[in-house]
């Protein structure tokens, strides 16, 4: 029994070490998917989005989390990051549009 609390409590370690790593790198490192730059953006949407892919996780604004959630770009990096700003404060908000 005291093996098995052991195991979970070092996977559990390990698992929130590997999610501070995480958090210190951009989507675009995580995903290992290096967009290139094009010589003219579609729209500023797409721009803005080209742009949040390259910030290190832990320092995206509430807006830029919202508008890469909205694109469906790195959810599933942002969750964890987005609930923890949820619970410091529940009102936290971004623009719509």
């Amino acid at each position: 029994m005291k093996r098995k609390c052991i195991k979970s409590a070092t996977a559990h370690t390990q698992n929130r070490c590997a999610q501070a790593k995480m958090k210190t790198k951009s989507i675009e490192q995580l995903e290992k998917d290096y967009w290139k730059e094009p010589s003219e953006f579609p729209t500023d949407m797409v721009k803005k989005c080209y742009q949040y892919r390259k910030i290190n996780i832990t320092d995206l604004t509430d807006e830029q989390i919202r508008l890469l959630f909205s694109q469906q770009i790195g959810t599933e990096y942002l969750i964890g990051v987005a609930l923890e700003k949820l619970e410091r404060n529940i009102l936290t908000e971004g623009d719509f549009y």
